[in-house]
Formats: structure tokens, sequence, C-alpha cells
């Protein structure tokens, strides 16, 4: 092979094993070991899923087949069509990355070459906050056993190859899908501030929290299993949420989704108030609190202005949500006395109080509660009918 081609395979055909201009490509130099950090020239391109590095091999391989079959020119012609495409495609590891093997997937005999197909993790410098995700690459070099510890090799072989994890390959973030997934992130109550289609920074942290939560690999990224999973996963089935502006106005609401109780809630604050909103929101079975404090402070010689502050906080009942509203206005608050204004907790479809109708009360029936909070049972005395006492009852109160 000449020196002209080796050139060509080190520095434009990325693979883990690009070798010296003194050794054929092809030779079986040291072998990989799994789940041990790359370096050099070991490091490989990143391509985002198995098809993509299954369609740089087969370009390869038609490389190798040229070369076998002694047309030294097609065969660089193919090796530098093989590499173009890899560097369109696949991404080349920064110096600060951190690049590990993970799986052996597949291994080809190539007109008598081996090319081995392989699964790895990597941390990206540039992507932190996605944590270790998953790529797929290839090279002419075996692969042995793992390098770490048996306990941790399993943690690693469980984690990244069992139970078909090889074949967990990310798909197309299309503007579609992403804006499905953003709904569904958003009301199973992750941070996605925008829902827009764009597979944003926020969306993949979201990702990453829900990957955590489901056992999957916590990428960051759109993979077919936690598209499924997503899919498969009931989000709460009620929420409460409240908006309000900096005037001391506010709405509370309970819904099904949390998407439809924010939605009513801001729909009802816009009828009373133009002002900017927020809205704060909390699923089943927990309650939401929110209290002001207004003050004034002078400002100038005859002037003075006044200040509404509002605050929300969230609890295991609805007195619990007002105790930990009324610390939190406490601690934060600029001014005045801290009022509790409103509690309301999420509940379940029809697990609230009925509708209070004054023209329409059964005898001996509950007085109506006002408060949103769904009561405890026999919380409080039935209503009095003096012409209906039954044997031994107690005296009325």
């Amino acid at each position: 092979m000449s020196v002209r081609l080796s050139r060509l395979i080190i520095g434009g055909v990325a693979c883990f094993a690009c070798v010296t201009m003194a050794t054929p490509f092809f030779a079986q130099t040291a072998t990989l070991r799994l789940h041990a950090a790359l370096e050099g020239d070991d490091r490989p391109f990143l391509c985002a899923d198995r098809a993509t590095v299954g369609l740089v091999v087969a370009v390869l391989a038609r490389a190798i087949e040229a070369r076998a079959a002694g047309d030294a020119d097609k065969a660089q012609r193919v090796f530098e069509l093989a590499a173009r495409l890899q560097a369109e495609i696949c991404t080349r590891p920064a110096a600060d990355d951190i690049v590990i093997l993970r799986c052996k997937l597949d291994q080809r005999d190539i007109a008598g070459t081996n090319v081995t197909l392989a699964k790895i993790s990597a941390v990206m410098r540039a992507q932190t906050s996605k944590g270790e995700q998953p790529f797929f690459a290839w090279t002419y070099r075996g692969i042995e056993g793992g390098a770490a510890s048996a306990e941790d090799a399993a943690k690693a072989q469980a984690r990244w190859c069992a139970d078909g994890g090889g074949d967990d390959e990310t798909v197309r973030p299309s503007p579609d899908l992403v804006l499905r997934i953003q709904h569904r992130l958003y009301d199973f109550g992750l941070h996605v501030p925008r829902i827009s289609g764009e597979l944003t920074p926020e969306t993949s942290q979201a990702l990453t929290d829900f990957q955590k939560w489901a056992g999957l690999p916590a990428t960051g990224q759109l993979t077919k299993a936690t598209v499924l999973k997503i899919d498969a996963t009931p989000a709460p089935s009620s929420w409460a949420a409240i908006a309000f502006d900096g005037f001391g106005n506010y709405s509370v609401i309970s819904g099904p989704t949390r998407r439809s109780s924010e939605a009513d809630a801001a729909d009802k604050l816009r009828r009373r108030s133009r002002a900017d909103f927020k809205i704060a929101s909390v699923a089943s079975p927990r309650c939401i609190a929110i209290a002001t404090t207004r003050y004034r402070e002078r400002t100038g010689r005859r002037r003075t202005t006044t200040y509404t502050q509002a605050f929300t906080s969230i609890g295991d009942s609805a007195n619990s949500a007002e105790e930990n509203v009324l610390a939190y206005c406490g601690r934060q608050k600029g001014g005045g006395e801290c009022v509790a204004r409103e509690s309301i907790c999420a509940v379940a479809a029809g697990a609230g109080p009925d509708r209070f109708d004054n023209k329409n009360i059964p005898v001996n029936a509950e007085p109506p509660r006002f408060n949103r909070e769904v009561p405890a049972v026999n919380a409080a005395p039935p209503r009095f009918d003096p012409k209906n006492i039954p044997a031994n009852t107690p005296a009325p109160r």
C-alpha cells in the first residue's frame, strides 16, 4: 500500500485504530478494551445512530473490496468519499471530550479485513448538561473484555448494552415530535420554559431528568426507548394553578392537566387585569396557596409609592400550603404584613365538593363548604331538621 493512501486513511476516514504509515491499515494491532477511555488516534468520529455508522461502513466496504481487487485508483476515490461522508454526518470529538468504548455490536469480514461496529459514550464539554451521551462508531481493531473492575463492568454493561441497549438509537428530533414531547414533559411537571418544537438546552435537561426517573440512560437525547416511555407514562390527572400579577390580582383554578389549569387561571385573571402575570401550579394530591403584602415608601419629598408583592408556595394540605407561603412571604417581603389570600388543592375529577344549590337542599344535608380543599368525612354537623329527629340522636350543636 502506498504512503499516500495510508495518509488518507489516517487523516480522512477516522477510526478507532488509524495506524502509522509503516503499518498496513488492515493489520490487527493491539486490541481495545471495553469500558476504557479512548485517547489519541483511538478516538473515533461520533455518529448519532447505528444506521449512520452503518452507511459509512457500507461505503468503506466498497473501498476495501476495490483495493482487494487491485483497483487502487477506485479504492482511493471511494476512501475519499467515505471520509467526506463521515465528516459530514458524524462529529469529531474535541480534545477535552471524554470518549469511552462501551459495547461491541457487530464484526464484519470484508474481503479479508475485519471491521467492528461498536457503541461508545461521550461526555461533551460543550454539552455537559446532557451528561454521558450514546454514540456509534467503527474500528479495524479487535475489542476484548473490560478494563474496569468486574462490578463496574457489569454495571456499565447493564446500562449500555443489555436488553437491546445497543439498539436504543436516537431518533430525528423533528419539530412535531419535539413539540409533542415538550407538551408531555411539561404536563409531567418538568421545567420546560418554552414549548416551541425546538430541542433547546432546557428541553434536553428535562429529558435528562425524565430519563433518570425512568431508569434510562440519562443522555438528554430523544431515543426510541425514551419516546416510548414518555408516551406510556401517565401524567398527573389533576392540577391546581394560581395566576397572579404585581397588583394583588389573582385567580385560582383546578383542572385535569397542567396546561389546561394554567390556561384557565390565566384567562380568568385577564378578565380583571391586563398587567403582566406569573403562574404557579402543582399536581395532585398537593395544594398551593398565595399570600400578598402591600406597603408604602416615601420616594420623594411629597411623593410616596405603594408596593404590592405576591408569593406562592405548596404543601401537602391547604393549611400546610398556607403556612408555607406565609413563612416564605415573611422571609422575602420588602415590607408590610403578609396576608394569606387563598389556597387550592389539586383534586381528582369527581373528588371535590358538589356545587352548592341553595334552592335544592336535601333534608339533613351537610352545610356547604367554601374551602377549596376536600374536607374530611363528617367534619361538620348535618343540617338540623326539627321535624325529623331520629331516636336517641344527640342534641343539635
